[in-house]
């Protein structure tokens, strides 16, 4: 693939109290982001499993990124805290593998944050351009 012309695949699972509704106002304030982001909405962090995350790669990921609540504002009591040690997990299970821990992130943002996604969003995919593209890890 010539990296020229790279656009990355970003998987964004969003937190349906904080991020989702955040996605969701950028988009009623018309505000753009890279077209490789994919966004899955999930009930919580804290359901996005080690599994999700390593079947995002396999499934040609070229990067993932967990949007959760901030701490002590999560519906479901310790969501993002249980997300926070999946991803740090992750990044130690990537490096094992030979893969840039960089290629999976995870942060806190409010339901009235739709430009702090924008943001997010955009840095994920300067990262993951910077990377390259992920080699299969199946």
């Amino acid at each position: 693939m010539n990296e020229k012309n790279f656009t990355p695949k970003i998987i964004t699972f969003c937190c349906n109290h904080s991020a989702y509704e955040a996605a969701d106002m950028a988009g009623r304030l018309n505000l753009s982001y890279p077209e490789g982001i994919n966004i899955i909405r999930v009930p919580c962090s804290g359901k996005v499993d080690i599994y999700h995350i390593l079947k995002a790669f396999e499934k040609g990921a070229d990067g993932v990124l967990v949007l959760a609540c901030y701490e002590d504002n999560c519906k479901y009591l310790h969501g993002n805290i249980r997300a926070g040690k999946r991803v740090k997990y992750i990044k130690g299970l990537l490096e094992e593998l030979g893969i840039e821990k960089e290629r999976v992130e995870i942060h806190n943002l409010a339901s009235n944050t739709g430009f702090r996604f924008v943001n997010l969003v955009k840095k994920m995919n300067d990262k993951v351009m910077e990377l390259g593209p992920l080699k299969s890890i199946q």
